[in-house]
């Protein structure tokens, strides 16, 4: 077995989830005899429960990483398709929502927030240096 499915056991157990060269493998939901329902990630036909909070982990971030690709991958091919179909004078006008503006850039901006002016400029060399 590869892929989604389920195996019902003679014993009353059962298996929901991923499968990997007939192994349980990967997301899924095993029910022991006592009917007790343990959900989590399988490894090699396998519930290893010193290693869930790990593999969760490590799930999420492929998951999150995944997603930004996939909207890197959107955003770039539609700046393409626009760019390519632009001349010199609607450039502007048409890759004008590409950009950010004030009004987008206020939801990762916090105020009240520090202005070059209202800094020294050794202050601002001595934050740069610590970064």
């Amino acid at each position: 077995m590869h892929g989604f499915g389920k195996m019902v056991y003679a014993d009353g157990t059962s298996y929901e989830g991923t499968w990997s060269e007939n192994l349980m493998h990967g997301e899924g939901f095993y029910f022991d005899a006592d009917g007790v329902q343990w959900t989590g990630i399988f490894v090699n036909g396998s519930f290893e429960s010193k290693i869930q909070k790990k593999l969760k982990a490590d799930k999420e971030m492929l998951d999150r990483v995944e997603e930004y690709q996939s909207k890197a991958t959107t955003f770039i091919n539609a700046f393409v398709e626009v760019f390519s179909k632009s001349d010199k004078k609607t450039f502007k006008d048409n890759l004008l929502g590409f950009f950010a503006t004030a009004e987008n850039c206020i939801d990762f901006i916090q105020e009240p927030y520090t202005k070059y002016e209202e800094r020294l400029p050794d202050k601002w060399n001595e934050i740069f240096k610590a970064m």
